[in-house]
């Protein structure tokens, strides 16, 4: 019994922790949450980028989030829980 166990939690997690470039693209149409398919390489891609040093406020270390800033001429007031405010 244990020896059927062991195998099929390591089989387990190694699917729970794949990355997008190792899915094939009927895969990766499925995950299309977190994955893309980019016609050019023939590969799967993360959305959004990612990864970089995780840092330097030019958006490589945001990960696979997607956002847009709005200002004080968007309607944004300032206060004590902003930056400047």
């Amino acid at each position: 019994m244990l020896n059927k166990f062991i195998p099929s939690i390591i089989l387990l997690f190694s699917f729970v922790y794949a990355e997008c470039y190792e899915l094939n693209q009927a895969d990766c149409l499925y995950w299309n949450t977190f994955c893309e398919w980019n016609d050019e390489t023939g590969q799967c891609q993360e959305i959004g980028g990612g990864g970089g040093d995780g840092g330097g406020g030019d958006g490589s270390g945001d990960g696979p989030y997607q956002y847009s800033t709005i200002s004080e001429s968007q309607g944004l007031r300032n206060g004590p829980d902003y930056r400047d405010g």
